[in-house]
C-alpha cells in the first residue's frame, strides 16, 4: 500500500529525523505528475535532505495555502499536502534534541503502541510506490 494513504502510521513509527525525511520523500514520490502540475507555482517541496528542510518546506506550503485564491479542486490538493507536511514537521521537532540536550531519548511512536522489532523494520524504510496509478482507500479513515 502506498505511503500516501498510510502516512500517519509511518510518521508515528519514525524514530529518527532521517526516517521522517525519507517518509516525506516517499510520500512526495507517490503524487502523480498531473496532481503536482495543478499546484500553484513554487508550492511543491524541494531539496529535502534534513529536518530543517522539512520545516522550511512546510512553511512554504502553509504560505501558499494562506493566500490561495484558486479552484476548489486545487485547494484540496494544497490542503492534503499541507496536512501531511505539517504532521511531518511536528514529528521532526519531536525527534530533534532541544538546545542543550545531547540527544533525544528514544521516543515511542505517537499513540503509545510499542512496536516489535519486525514492525520497526517496516517503518525504517517505507515502501516505494510501485506505480503512480496505485489507488487504495485509507484504512485509517482520512
Amino acid at each position: 500500500m502506498s505511503v500516501r494513504f498510510r502516512w500517519r502510521t509511518y510518521l508515528r513509527a519514525a524514530t529518527t529525523v532521517e526516517a521522517v525525511v525519507d517518509i516525506v520523500r516517499t510520500y512526495l514520490g507517490s503524487w502523480r505528475p498531473d496532481e503536482i502540475s495543478r499546484l500553484p507555482h513554487d508550492t511543491w517541496p524541494t531539496d529535502l535532505t534534513t529536518g530543517n528542510d522539512v520545516l522550511r518546506e512546510t512553511l512554504k506550503v502553509g504560505q501558499v495555502h494562506s493566500t490561495f485564491k484558486g479552484q476548489r479542486a486545487t485547494l484540496v490538493l494544497v490542503q492534503e499536502l499541507l496536512l501531511f507536511m505539517t504532521q511531518a514537521a511536528v514529528r521532526t521537532t519531536q525527534l530533534t534534541p532541544l538546545p542543550g540536550e545531547a540527544a533525544v531519548p528514544m521516543q515511542r511512536p505517537v499513540g503509545g503502541k510499542v512496536l516489535s522489532e519486525e514492525e520497526q523494520k517496516l517503518f525504517e524504510a517505507p515502501p516505494r510506490a510501485s506505480t503512480p496509478a496505485q489507488k487504495v482507500g485509507d484504512p485509517e479513515g482520512s
